[in-house]
């Protein structure tokens, strides 16, 4: 779950970087996008460690709420989608 959450955390962060690099932003993450790689790399690290010495149980409940997690932001996307697209058509 942390390993998740990390990715998600410094990806989101990288990807915006590059596809809105002109946004305003309240602060600005030292060394660019180089700065959250640096950072993302000892904590995935940390998390991936922790995770392989964390028993079978531990990784099956964290594997499906990952899972439930992830295919439900995925749906979430989808219906904001679809409800700016209603909002447009009207």
């Amino acid at each position: 779950m942390r390993l998740l959450n990390l990715f998600l955390e410094y990806g989101s962060l990288v990807y915006l970087r590059f596809s809105e690099p002109d946004s305003p932003r309240p602060w600005r993450v030292p060394l660019g996008v180089v700065g959250p790689i640096l950072l993302g790399i000892p904590s995935a690290f940390m998390a991936a460690v922790s995770l392989y010495y964390s028993p079978l149980e531990v990784l099956i409940t964290g594997s499906a709420a990952s899972g439930i997690i992830i295919i439900g932001g995925g749906l979430f996307g989808l219906y904001l989608r679809y409800c700016s697209a209603q909002r447009v058509d009207q």
